[in-house]
């Protein structure tokens, strides 16, 4: 039987082996996108980590450059980096940069009125936003699991019913900010009837979840995105007035690297649809519970999500918490 060795075509397939040896190497065979890198810029938090790990690892894995810039703190901090030049992508909830941002203090109370607003506006300062995701933040009032499952504690209006029938002294934890009449504690007692008079324990959000598990306080200020409510450790009560506004996540970028990459906007579109509330629980549940490497969460999602490309790409790591 003859045999390939020595003959041409053992020479072609040797070639062709070395080929792509050299091509794994060179990080990177098929398409590619040259120029400056792409900087992802995020605050701190379980939330924002897994966020800028997504964009990270898209962008990487589809052959962009890219470059992290997280653990910027406030929203204040990353939105400065996004003005200065110094980032060029961010995640945030649209409530929050409408107030934050855009220091805009009315209420909009249509989603989607909201999202068009600050699109319209910061597509003036270079900014256009992608989106919004199928996930939602609002401010809401939160209580252990123990005693929603034990008092029947689903709305705002029942903690009401409760304050009525069992414990007329609810206390609250709340941060500073969070206690205004406009849009905080005095207002959910001017449209509920809540009645927290001095019975208002200030602390920071995550601070407040603490203190609500310690009982330390009734019932705490938070939102609905934060890690211990999407998990199921706490109940959010439902605001059945929608006496907040409604937020939701959207993906702002600046638009001279949408310029610089023709079909980032694209890529980036089709991460956003991919989200939703269930997907991000979904995968902090991997992470944070489960304690699942981030890295291999992520592109475990991109792959079910067909976001990565078809080509091999050795990107090695791109973890936000690599960067500082």
């Amino acid at each position: 039987m003859r045999t390939c060795c020595g003959s041409p075509l053992a020479s072609v397939l040797l070639a062709t082996s070395v080929l792509l040896a050299m091509c794994l190497l060179a990080v990177g065979c098929g398409p590619r996108h040259e120029g400056a890198a792409i900087v992802v810029a995020a605050g701190r938090g379980e939330e924002a980590d897994l966020l800028a790990d997504l964009t990270l690892g898209l962008l990487r894995e589809n052959g962009y450059p890219v470059q992290a810039r997280t653990g910027l703190g406030a929203l204040s901090a990353v939105r400065a980096a996004i003005a200065g030049g110094r980032a060029d992508l961010y995640w945030a909830y649209t409530a929050e940069t409408w107030r934050h941002s855009l220091a805009h203090h009315e209420p909009v109370a249509d989603a989607r009125v909201l999202f068009e607003r600050v699109a319209l506006e910061d597509g003036e300062a270079g900014i256009v936003w992608l989106g919004p995701a199928s996930v939602a933040s609002r401010p809401t009032l939160v209580v252990t699991r123990d005693l929603a499952e034990a008092a029947g504690l689903r709305r705002t209006s029942d903690l009401v019913r409760y304050q009525d029938a069992v414990n007329p002294y609810l206390r609250v934890c709340a941060p500073q900010d969070m206690q205004g009449l406009a849009e905080g504690v005095r207002g959910l007692e001017r449209v509920y009837g809540l009645r927290f008079e001095r019975r208002i324990v200030t602390l920071p959000v995550g601070e407040g979840y603490r203190a609500l598990e310690a009982d330390e306080c009734d019932c705490a200020l938070g939102h609905t995105s934060d890690v211990a409510v999407r998990l199921g450790d706490l109940t959010a009560l439902d605001d059945d007035r929608r006496f907040f506004p409604p937020s939701e996540l959207a993906l702002g970028v600046r638009q001279e690297q949408l310029e610089a990459y023709p079909d980032l906007e694209a890529l980036l579109v089709r991460l956003v649809e991919a989200l939703d509330e269930d997907t991000l629980a979904t995968l902090q549940r991997q992470v944070i519970v489960q304690e699942m490497d981030r890295q291999v969460a992520v592109r475990a999602f991109l792959r079910r999500n067909e976001l990565l490309p078809s080509w091999p790409v050795l990107s090695g790591g791109w973890s936000a918490r690599d960067s500082g």
